[in-house]
């Protein structure tokens, strides 16, 4: 059984961040299930509105619209790094607290001064 050409770690490299995708979520499977039911509730909220509407005015049929269900996608590896690290970089441009907060962190854990 042949199998295949070999590949350069860099080429590797290359294809992980290109195909993988990391689910950040607690429980990644759970989506084939969680889908349906998600896709049902919208669906039964949808006609209860309906029958509400029809309840408070028989003669004036009101269009209600379902609920929108929508599937995000989960960015490939290269992205998602990218992304992390064009954050890390805008908090080290605007960090999110003072500086004299950012002292008083740095002493309250006992590390050294950068200066």
């Amino acid at each position: 059984m042949p199998r295949g050409r070999r590949r350069s770690p860099a080429e590797k490299k290359r294809l992980s961040l290109e195909r993988d995708h990391p689910v950040a979520a607690k429980y990644p499977h759970a989506f084939r299930k969680t889908w349906s039911i998600k896709k049902r509730a919208a669906e039964g909220a949808r006609r209860t509105a309906e029958r509400v509407a029809l309840v408070a005015d028989p003669d004036e049929p009101t269009p209600v619209r379902r609920r929108e269900v929508r599937k995000w996608r989960v960015p490939p590896l290269g992205e998602a790094i990218a992304t992390k690290q064009a954050r890390r970089a805008g908090l080290r441009d605007q960090p999110r607290k003072a500086a004299a907060a950012r002292e008083r962190r740095r002493v309250r854990r006992g590390k050294r001064s950068h200066a």
